[in-house]
């Protein structure tokens, strides 16, 4: 077969994005421009085909053990643990997600199609009855556009007539930077503050002399003062990661806001990028540390927790209004 381009085989199909040997990973194959598709099959007792690698089943039919990374000599927990979020959280590409759950001897099946509904904006804003502003970022840290999103969202909110604001961070999964992040908190502060500590690690183990620095926050606006006389709540879930988790901190550390809601996404630090020579990939590896400015690692910092007494659509905004009376 004379050809003037490679030919792209999908090993087993679309084996990175779907389990392998599979119609999904056959049809993602597909969809990515494969030429042919690779796959193995064998012959069972009664004389049916059936398409799989293995001899057994064991690998291949368990979600977890099929996400497992496969360098691993020994068991894992944290490792299974991952696998497991894989495997529930789905491919989000559309196809929904069956799940049969067993407690005890209850069994249940579970159907959804993984992703999250949120608008089309940058930032949402609504102004309640009892004069308080929420404010929510639409995964948007990464968009320099959204400071002026989020500024045009205060002013719609007459910000000198509110009585309390409450920052909702609880969708901010992709992280972002700091310019936007500075942008907005400089909107909620009233004087020039301290809201993160940095730590550049290799340097310390290099030389067994540590490098940490502050990084600072200053207001920003011309009318600031109307935005910082009432008090703020941020609201945060494990779905606010990295940016997301420093504003919190932030607001915390250098606006006084209380932070309400579950643990954050956790993330340990600031990525740096790097990329290979002769592939060109783009690497992302973690370059530092980062604290409150009270010196609590990021990823350790606890909000304050929703009580169990309060029940409803959205306790953790029900808790933050209750703060804001």
């Amino acid at each position: 077969m004379a050809r003037s381009q490679p030919l792209v085989i999908a090993h087993r199909g679309y084996s990175g994005a779907a389990p392998e040997n599979t119609l999904p990973a056959f049809r993602m194959a597909k969809a990515g421009g494969a030429d042919m598709v690779e796959l193995d099959y064998y012959h069972t007792k009664d004389g049916q085909m059936i398409v799989i690698h293995d001899k057994t089943l064991d690998r291949t039919t368990d979600a977890v053990a099929a996400l497992t990374p496969r360098h691993l000599h020994r068991p894992d927990p944290a490792a299974r643990d991952w696998a497991l979020q894989v495997a529930i959280a789905g491919l989000q590409n559309g196809a929904p997600v069956r799940l049969t759950v067993q407690q005890g001897d209850a069994v249940r099946d579970i159907s959804f199609v993984p992703g999250i509904d949120r608008p089309a904006t940058l930032v949402t804003a609504t102004r309640l009855p009892n004069d308080v502003a929420v404010i929510r970022l639409n995964n948007s840290l990464g968009e320099r556009d959204t400071v002026g999103a989020f500024d045009v969202a205060l002013e719609r909110m007459q910000p000198s007539s509110l009585r309390g604001q409450v920052l909702d961070l609880r969708d901010t999964p992709s992280g972002g930077n700091s310019l936007v992040a500075r942008g907005i908190m400089g909107r909620l502060i009233s004087t020039p503050a301290a809201y993160q500590m940095h730590e550049w690690v290799a340097e310390g183990r290099q030389t067994g002399v540590r490098r940490v620095w502050q990084e600072w926050v200053h207001p920003r606006g011309s009318n600031v003062s109307s935005s910082v006389k009432v008090p703020v709540v941020v609201l945060v879930s494990y779905w606010t990661g990295s940016m997301g988790e420093g504003m919190a901190i932030g607001l915390n550390a250098a606006g006084g806001a209380r932070v309400v809601g579950t643990p954050m996404a956790g993330l340990l630090g600031a990525l740096g990028e790097e990329t290979l020579p002769n592939s060109r990939i783009k690497l992302r590896v973690p370059v530092e540390k980062l604290f409150h400015v009270n010196g609590t690692p990021r990823e350790a910092f606890q909000p304050e927790s929703v009580p169990a007494s309060i029940q409803g659509e959205d306790p953790a905004l029900t808790h933050a209004l209750n703060q804001l009376r």
